[in-house]
């Protein structure tokens, strides 16, 4: 955990102790996660992050997370678009083997690592949004305290998205200097769609448990458990929706709350 939260913004470092390899330092480390999970193993982590001892922001590094919608279903048998797969290939080939420091607008600070600017109108779009973002969803808000530290985060990540758009069309022959227009405006609007599933995922775990807690009451008054019953038994029973001890403890403390238990 410590080394994926050190090495999120791509300028930290990290030591490993090792008897047989010794002292290994690895200087601006960063790591790209990319996969899938099931919407019930996240609603622990989720948990964690919302309270106010086991928030260690490994969960609001996760900034492209998103829940997709169930869609109607339909059988298609289509050949996949080559013309595109092997654009794409060429994309990232061309990443892959760009000396970024050869690129007109880079420029580097004595940290050696590469950085470009925004054009003028770039620059006036991200202060607009950045103030927006500031003023309204981070100051002036009803969010819960983790959905507004998650979004704090957008701070970096429309400008990081901005950039990598920006390569993108560099690499494809469209643009050169300093990142375009077209380039942040699209980040911005990344930022808007990605901000929805953000709400989806983090209000997933309060859905979760009470939906949880509902299902222990259900239990309850079918006299499936005896008094002094403990969460260990109630996680023991594998009843849907109540497999994960976190989960069973969550739906506990809203039944206690309620006071339906004691």
């Amino acid at each position: 955990r410590a080394f994926i939260i050190e090495s999120w913004s791509g300028g930290g470092s990290f030591t490993l102790d090792r008897i047989s390899r010794g002292t290994v330092r690895s200087k601006l480390i960063c790591i790209s996660i990319f996969g899938t999970i099931q919407p019930a193993k996240i609603i622990p982590p989720i948990r964690k992050a919302k309270s106010e001892t086991g928030n260690d922001g490994l969960l609001l590094r996760f900034q492209l997370t998103t829940y997709p919608d169930s869609v109607k279903w339909d059988y298609i048998d289509k050949a996949p678009n080559l013309t595109a797969q092997g654009r794409a290939f060429k994309l990232i080939r061309s990443l892959a083997e760009m000396d970024f420091r050869e690129l007109d607008g880079v420029q580097s600070e004595a940290d050696g690592i590469p950085y470009m600017r925004f054009s003028d109108e770039a620059g006036e779009l991200f202060k607009a949004w950045i103030t927006e973002l500031e003023t309204q969803k981070l100051r002036n808000s009803d969010d819960s305290a983790t959905l507004i530290e998650h979004l704090g985060k957008y701070r970096s990540l429309m400008p990081t998205l901005a950039l990598i758009f920006h390569l993108l069309e560099i690499a494809d022959g469209k643009q050169s200097g300093n990142v375009s227009i077209q380039a942040t405006l699209q980040a911005a609007q990344w930022c808007e769609y990605l901000e929805t599933h953000a709400r989806r995922i983090y209000g997933m775990a309060d859905d979760q448990t009470a939906r949880a807690a509902g299902n222990l009451v259900k239990k309850i008054k079918e006299g499936k458990l005896e008094d002094n019953f403990t969460a260990r038994e109630v996680h023991r029973k594998g009843w849907e929706l109540l497999t994960e001890i976190e989960t069973v403890n969550g739906a506990l403390t809203d039944l206690v709350e309620a006071n339906w238990l004691r």
